[in-house]
């Protein structure tokens, strides 16, 4: 499907990184970042380690338009970051860009809530649910979930996401 982008992988405040790592290890330490996705080029200044920037705010308006559903999977990649620039969004700026539908994860997520959960979100579309729907089956999946905040532990139900955009909308996935 061509007007889908689903990224599962590593994220933080306002960005995700696509990361070069062992195969062989499932936890892997001393990963190497060869790419980052940001919400907005004033947030260069703090990320100077990470190598190729690419910023969601540089694209042209409605540049995303042909995006009906845009998952970000990452670790805080929906919460803000602030610096003394301001505060920006990857979620917002992705959706300001013309996504239709846009979701982001507010907290730190492990792919053993991640992977069951798009599991589920596909299944749903491919029996005909709207985005809402397919949400909802994903976060019934998954059920309460315990992950790490910034000051702790936190349980919720389903992902601790952040979204924008149309709900409603349905997506075909074929079988």
């Amino acid at each position: 499907m061509d007007d889908m982008f689903i990224y599962a992988g590593h994220g933080e405040r306002g960005r995700i990184s696509f990361c070069d790592t062992d195969p062989n290890q499932r936890i892997v330490t001393g990963e190497i970042v060869k790419g980052t996705i940001i919400a907005h080029d004033y947030m260069n200044d703090s990320l100077t380690t990470f190598p190729n920037h690419h910023c969601i705010n540089e694209l042209p308006n409605n540049h995303l338009v042909n995006a009906r559903c845009v998952l970000y999977l990452a670790c805080r990649s929906g919460k803000s970051y602030t610096s003394s620039y301001g505060t920006y969004n990857l979620i917002d700026e992705t959706f300001n860009k013309g996504a239709h539908f846009v979701l982001g994860a507010t907290e730190k997520i492990t792919e053993a809530h991640v992977d069951p959960w798009m599991e589920e979100f596909f299944a749903s579309a491919k029996r005909g649910n709207s985005i809402e729907q397919c949400i909802e089956d994903a976060d019934k999946k998954i059920g309460n979930i315990t992950y790490n905040t910034d000051y702790g532990q936190g349980t919720c139900y389903g992902l601790p996401v952040y979204t924008r955009g149309d709900q409603k909308q349905y997506l075909s996935i074929g079988g």
